[in-house]
Order: structure tokens, then C-alpha cells, then sequence
């Protein structure tokens, strides 16, 4: 019975990905992934929501009060002359005639459109910054996931070159052994 040649092609390519994982990039914390949720679209998007709540919410505020409108208007027709048929004519007087009209609105009152207004503001703007949490510690959670699968892989990648170290001193005592003839099959 023949012993197959040693795994070299295996052991090649397991040297060749220590040899990778040796150029890791600059180590990240997870403090400092943190830092840069701000800039994740996610809550970037959340917070302008909250910030467009927000301005709703001060024009509602603003439209609270007393609104008093006035209008009016007036029309003139001066004297005029007629003709009948027969050839005849008679005068006609001017006319005078105007409307004016005043209007006050209290929008503190319960009953208002304005109250209404503030209320679906003060609404929005709590919606807009539940999203914005929800924004943040979703993105949180993900930033968390994906930095510890990290650390995982690296440690990963550590263990793949012990065990590749350990195999390869365990190839050199077999081939010791069998040259001094103390091997077994």
C-alpha cells in the first residue's frame, strides 16, 4: 500500500491566506463605528424628518391667536339717460352701493383649525423622532453584528494559521520519522 504525497497544493494555499491576513487594514473600535452612525442614510433621513416636524410644529405654534380680517367693496352707478321706444326719455338716478364685512378667528380655542393643526404637528414630530431611534438602534444593532463578525473572521483567520504552523511541525516529524525508517503506515 502506497501513501499518498503530502498535501502541498493544501498547504500552499493555507500559507498564501496567513500570508494575507498578515495585510489586515487599520483596526477599527467599535466606539469609533459608533461615532459614525450619524452619517448612515438611514438616520441621516430620520433627522431631517425630525428637523421638517419640527418647523411644522413652530408654524402651527405661530398660527395660534387672534386673526382679525376685514373686506369690503363698493360699486357706483352715476345718472344715466334712457330712451323708450316711442322716442322718449327719461333720466335715471345714480345708485350708491357697498358691503363691508370684518372677521375674527381665536385660535386658541379647542374647536379651532389651528388647534387641529398643532396637534397633528405635535403628532408628526413625536412619529418622526420615534423613527429617528428606531434609525439609530438599527443601525446600532447592524454596526455591532458586522463589527464583532469581523473580530470573529480575524480570530478566524488567527486560528487557520496556528492550526496551519501545527501541521506543518506535525509534516516535519512524520517525514523525520520515515526517513529514519519509524514511521507507520
Amino acid at each position: 500500500m502506497r501513501r499518498p504525497p503530502p498535501p502541498r497544493l493544501l498547504t500552499l494555499a493555507l500559507l498564501l491566506g496567513a500570508a494575507q491576513a498578515q495585510t489586515t487594514p487599520p483596526d477599527l473600535t467599535l466606539e469609533q463605528a459608533y461615532a459614525q452612525l450619524a452619517q448612515a442614510p438611514g438616520v441621516t433621513r430620520a433627522a431631517l424628518s425630525v428637523q421638517v416636524a419640527q418647523q411644522n410644529l413652530q408654524a402651527a405654534r405661530a398660527a395660534l391667536g387672534l386673526t382679525v380680517s376685514v373686506n369690503g367693496s363698493a360699486s357706483y352707478a352715476g345718472p344715466a339717460t334712457t330712451t323708450a321706444s316711442d322716442g322718449t326719455s327719461a333720466a335715471v338716478n345714480g345708485s350708491l352701493s357697498g358691503t363691508a364685512g370684518a372677521n375674527v378667528s381665536l385660535g386658541l380655542l379647542p374647536w379651532s383649525g389651528a388647534q387641529s393643526s398643532l396637534r397633528a404637528s405635535e403628532r408628526s414630530l413625536a412619529l418622526a423622532q420615534a423613527t429617528l431611534r428606531d434609525a439609530n438602534l438599527s443601525t446600532r444593532l447592524n454596526v455591532a453584528q458586522a463589527y464583532f463578525s469581523a473580530v470573529l473572521a480575524t480570530q478566524d483567520i488567527t486560528l487557520a494559521g496556528r492550526t496551519l504552523e501545527l501541521r506543518q511541525r506535525q509534516l516535519t516529524v512524520a517525514q523525520t520519522q520515515q526517513a529514519a525508517g519509524n514511521a507507520t503506515d
